[in-house]
């Protein structure tokens, strides 16, 4: 239907692979929900005025951690519990826990398994292992 239709994406996640999913499935672009409602207007433009040649996925930011937040999420993927790692770098439990919250909410990610490969995939290797 891509084919004959124009189709633009829109959805919560900004991992690149859904994007590149969606993209081969046959969407002509792909804007996050959280994006400013001027781009999402901008691409509908776009994609009216240019329906016949799919657009490229947008350059995907990724979100920057904090090096504190990096280190907690590098201790997760080396498998230390949450009071582990708050010995280890000398915080408090309840500060391993707030890093690891903003880590998911940045990385869009759920579960430990998820942190893990986010982890391994930015890294190659959880720091000090």
């Amino acid at each position: 239907m891509a084919a004959h239709t124009r189709v633009i994406m829109t959805s919560a996640t900004e991992r690149t692979a859904d994007i590149e999913q969606c993209m081969a499935a046959g969407a002509r672009a792909f804007v996050p929900k959280s994006s400013p409602l001027e781009q999402f207007a901008d691409t509908v433009r776009m994609v009216v005025a240019d329906g016949s040649a799919p657009l490229a996925a947008p350059a995907v930011t990724h979100p920057v951690l904090s090096p504190r937040e990096r280190a907690v999420l590098d201790h997760i993927a080396g498998g230390l519990t949450h009071e582990q790692i708050a010995r280890r770098l000398g915080i408090s439990k309840h500060t391993v826990d707030t890093y690891l919250k903003r880590v998911r909410a940045k990385l869009n990610l759920g579960n430990k398994a998820e942190l893990t490969r986010a982890a391994l995939a930015t890294s190659g290797q959880p720091a000090g292992y």
